[in-house]
């Protein structure tokens, strides 16, 4: 990444402190509204989308779903 930029938030379900290194330059188009998040960070997997997206980690995710049935 030629301008990384971390993000680090405590999760809204753990508590615990979660980081994402982004380049800066996307997370300006993001705050900006310039397009679809994965479209925005494509080198992100889905867990780390979500959580610049909504504040929550993958662990949080994992915690508010273990009970979920899969299809």
């Amino acid at each position: 990444m030629q301008n990384p930029v971390t993000i680090t938030e405590n999760c809204r379900v753990t508590g615990e402190v979660y980081s994402v290194t982004v380049e800066s330059g996307d997370l300006e188009r993001y705050k900006n509204g310039e397009g679809l998040i994965q479209n925005i960070f494509p080198y992100l997997n889905a867990g780390d989308r979500e959580f610049i997206k909504t504040g929550i980690s993958p662990k949080g995710w994992n915690i508010m779903f273990a009970n979920e049935e899969e299809d």
